[in-house]
């Protein structure tokens, strides 16, 4: 998982990156699929449609 964060939230989602494959990583021998989903700005009526997607 590759994410692109600026600032502040750079810390937060390689912290979110680490628990996720050292989770994966744990419970990989019994079978267990772990996954994460970063949350990530989402163009909208509210911010004017503002921004720009990003491919993660």
């Amino acid at each position: 998982m590759t994410a692109v964060a600026t600032g502040t939230a750079q810390v937060p989602a390689a912290a979110l990156n680490a628990l996720t494959v050292a989770t994966a990583i744990e419970l990989e021998p019994k079978g267990i699929n772990v996954n994460a989903v970063p949350g990530g700005f989402t163009r909208s009526m509210l911010n004017g449609y503002a921004g720009k997607e990003t491919v993660r």
